[in-house]
């Protein structure tokens, strides 16, 4: 795979999973935050943590 065609995928699942994290939070009227933008910058990491992070400090 060319590095041109790796970065164009992974710029489109970042958007679409961005996009599910604002999806979600408006599904479900949780506080959707800076989850989104942190999202479109790690991918799934970001998911990760929109769905696991206790703002409260509980794990």
């Amino acid at each position: 795979m060319q590095a041109q065609s790796f970065l164009l995928a992974t710029a489109v699942a970042h958007v679409g999973l961005a996009i599910f994290v604002t999806a979600h939070a408006h599904l479900t009227d949780e506080e959707r935050g800076n989850w989104p933008l942190i999202t479109l910058f790690l991918g799934i990491a970001g998911v990760a943590g929109y769905f696991f992070y206790e703002p409260d400090g509980d794990i």
